[in-house]
Parts: C-alpha cells; structure tokens; sequence
C-alpha cells in the first residue's frame, strides 16, 4: 500500500519566449490518503494536467515541497526514487507506446528494473489479462496497428505490470467510446483492489470516474478551490457545474430528490440512486 503524498504550497510557471512566465498553479496544498481514489476536476486550462505532471516527480515544483511518506521528494535521486513507485497514463496513448510488440511495450518498465526470463514474461501476462488483451497476440501484434481503445489499454498494462503503489491518469477516458470506458475503469477498479494502490484520476467529464473515485478535488486558475467527498460533492453540484465542470447526471438527479426532502442512500451510484427512488412510491 503507499503512503501519504502532500503536497505544500507548490508553485509551477512556465517560461514563455518574452523571459516572463505563466503560473501554472499557484499555493496548491493537497494530501493524499493511502488507497485513496482522488479525482481532480477542473475546466481546461484550470492546471489540471501540470497538476497531474508534479504528482508524478515528471516536473519539479517552482516552490513548495512534495512530500512522501516521511520524505520530501526533492532532487534527481529521490526523484527517481519516486517514480519507480509510481505510474502515469498520459491523455494521448502514442506518447507512452514506442515498441514493435504490444509484449515489448508492456515489458519495458520491467526491463529498466532488471526483471528477464520466465519472471518478465509472467508480469507481462499478468498485466495484459488485467486490462484484458489477449494473450496470443501481443508476442507479435504491433501496438500502432490498435484502436484508440487498444492503445489506451496497452499503454495501462505497461504502467501496471511493476505494480506501481500510485497511479496518476490524465484524462483516461478521452476520445473512448462507451465499451473502451468500461474496460479502462473495469481495469483500474480490480487493480486498485488487489494493490490498494492510491489513484489520482483528472479529467474534465466525472460520467466514468464517479463510480470509481471517492473523493474530488476542483481546480480552478491553477488553485484548489476545495476537497470534497462524495456526498459533499453532491451537495456542492451547483457551485462546481458553475467552474465549468460537467456534473455527472447522477449527482444532478441526487440534488434534486434531496431537495424534494428525500433521504438519498450513500455512496452515491446507480444501486443507491435506485433504492432513493424506490422510497419515494
């Protein structure tokens, strides 16, 4: 399981050709709880993706501390140190895919940490079954031959195979349709009950990630403007959809029994919705 990582008053600009810069995100304090499956929401350009870059030691705060555990992550050292405990999904899959075989692309990670023979290729395997591809092909199956869906799930299999304690994911969800979402949060959901990993999932539209995550943090003009849990969120629907954030359906509807004085059932999903509902005749 991983422990705690906080964040402290962390700064992020970047250099622009005119030698002035652009705060990216300006006094950010946030905690991450082990385990914990954290949204971070935002409208574009609120910082959510430099957000996301910090979280995972791939850029180095301006100002502030990044603290993990009992350890600030600070320097190339523990830098690197972090991020082989860590894994990153970028929003767009051929950043992250580069091999000749779906199984090299898969076992790269675990080439960098030493691992060969019979252990690599069981990993690969293990890591390929978990986001459900098929076994017999990925020995000679280029991945740039994939859909966009395919390709998603192979760049997910190569960040889960050394079974990293944190998972960070930019907009895992974009530009898959309906059966592509499905697996990707299939996926996630069993990986993060067999690890018990920590999960930070950013993205614009919550209809996939609410079912999975049980906090949210709203970003906005690269501040937090609050944490919430679940059942805050849906109290706060109003006032978040007012940054731009798509509320998902379920948590409009919730809002909207709860004010017609019904008690609606927590955590917030379908099955709980249901049963609000049922309450009501």
């Amino acid at each position: 399981m991983a422990e705690v990582l906080r964040l402290e008053s962390v700064h992020y600009s970047y250099p622009l050709a005119s030698r002035s810069e652009r705060e990216a995100l300006s006094g950010i304090n946030l905690e991450i709880e082990p385990g914990e499956v954290l949204c971070i929401v935002g409208p574009n350009g609120s910082g959510k993706s430099t957000l996301s870059l910090i979280l995972a030691a791939l850029l180095e705060p301006v100002s502030g501390k990044m603290i993990f555990g009992k350890k600030e992550v600070k320097g190339r050292q523990e830098r690197k140190e972090f991020r082989n405990r860590t894994g990153m999904l970028f929003q767009s899959s051929e950043e992250q895919i580069f091999s000749d075989t779906i199984f090299e692309d898969i076992a790269f990670g675990l080439k960098k940490r030493g691992l060969s023979g019979a252990a690599l290729e069981r990993k690969v395997y293990q890591a390929a079954l978990m986001v459900g591809l098929s076994h017999h092909e990925i020995k000679k199956k280029s991945p740039f031959s994939l859909s966009n869906g395919e390709k998603r799930r192979v760049a997910l299999a190569g960040i889960l195979s050394p079974e990293p304690e944190i998972l960070i994911l930019d907009e895992p969800f974009t530009g898959l349709d309906h059966e592509g979402q499905r697996l990707i949060i299939e996926s996630l959901m069993k990986y993060h009950t067999e690890k018990k990993s920590s999960v930070v999932i950013v993205s614009h539209d919550l209809s996939r990630a609410w079912e999975f995550a049980n906090s949210f943090a709203l970003l906005e003009s690269g501040r937090i403007i609050k944490k919430y849990s679940k059942e805050e969120f849906v109290e706060s629907s109003t006032e978040i959809s007012s940054f731009g954030v798509m509320v998902p359906d379920i948590c409009i509807l919730a809002r909207e029994l709860a004010q017609m004085g019904a008690e609606v059932d927590m955590p917030l999903n379908a099955a709980s919705l249901a049963r609000t509902i049922a309450k009501l005749k």
